[in-house]
């Protein structure tokens, strides 16, 4: 999913930047990644359902008008990072839901934002299960202890926002 240069440099840019927000993001309007909350935010283009934090890993999920869809971009936590990236530009993630639902999706490198990205739609499985669960642990398969957990609460609200803008 091809995406201008200024959005995906401002996704990476959020997506690394932890809990606090650089002054590099100020201009652009992308709200600092929280903990354990879910917010909906407009942003330079499109909309972002939250920039979210819990512990190692980053997660964001998006939307841009007339795309009718979203899309999901992972960081895996920095310890694995150099491992993971090795291993190719197609990774199989595992995303458990209140530690028993389960859904797998094949991610993609995407090199100019330096992120892992897959797109879903309002109406996926994904989607759903991110509006109806409360937690999320995304597992990046064939890597041992290279996994992410993630609240998902209010995510339902965010979600819901985020699409009906898009």
């Amino acid at each position: 999913m091809t995406r201008p240069n200024r959005f995906a440099t401002a996704i990476v840019a959020a997506l690394t930047a932890g809990a606090v927000a650089g002054p590099a993001l100020a201009g652009i309007g992308l709200p600092e990644a929280s903990k354990e909350h879910w917010t909906a935010h407009t942003i330079t283009e499109g909309r972002l359902a939250q920039i979210n934090a819990k512990g190692e890993g980053r997660f964001a999920v998006y939307c841009m008008p007339g795309d009718k869809k979203g899309a999901i971009f992972y960081r895996e936590p920095a310890a694995a990072r150099d491992e993971v990236r090795a291993a190719g530009d197609k990774i199989d993630v595992v995303f458990t839901f209140d530690g028993a639902n389960k859904i797998e999706r094949t991610m993609t490198w995407n090199e100019e934002g330096q992120y892992w990205t897959d797109p879903f739609g309002p109406n996926s499985p994904l989607a759903d299960h991110m509006k109806r669960y409360y937690e999320v642990r995304i597992n990046v398969k064939g890597h041992k202890g290279v996994d992410s957990d993630f609240t998902l609460k209010d995510s339902w609200r965010s979600i819901e926002t985020m699409f009906s803008g898009c």
